[in-house]
């Protein structure tokens, strides 16, 4: 139902959304595999880990989302338009942690999966609420 309600600009807009998001993703899944699997530490460590790669993929994924994905140039100064995609990506980076939190320590599950799982709910959570709040046009 959601899908068929999407204008063609929405569509695209989804689209680049989601290739940015591949790109933050794989940055962060690779410095959270680093991290996790290169010391001990870090693997006992696993949600703060998981909390600096989420967070360092952020500050890319806000240029290139207000650049590219929502072309949004003038609507907003960059300090409260990046407060406001902070405040998004912390609530997805909540999110991911627990679902990664439930996966290992309720179900003794495998990380990597919860992380996933995290993630994909994510994806749909940050692009719903940039669309219309982050990067909602002025005019609108």
């Amino acid at each position: 139902m959601f899908i068929t309600k999407l204008s063609g600009g929405t569509v695209r807009q989804l689209l680049k959304f989601c290739l940015v998001g591949a790109v933050n993703t794989a940055v962060d899944f690779i410095m959270y595999i680093s991290l996790t699997r290169g010391w001990s530490w870090w693997a006992a460590q696993y949600l703060l880990a998981n909390a600096i790669a989420f967070l360092t993929a952020n500050i890319f994924s806000f240029i290139v989302n207000k650049s590219w994905t929502f072309d949004d140039f003038a609507n907003q100064s960059y300090h409260w338009q990046y407060l406001k995609f902070f405040l998004v990506s912390v609530t997805a980076l909540l999110l991911v942690e627990g679902v990664l939190f439930i996966t290992v320590y309720w179900f003794d599950g495998y990380d990597l999966v919860g992380k996933a799982l995290g993630t994909v709910l994510a994806i749909i959570w940050s692009f719903v609420l940039h669309r219309r709040w982050t990067f909602q046009s002025v005019e609108s």
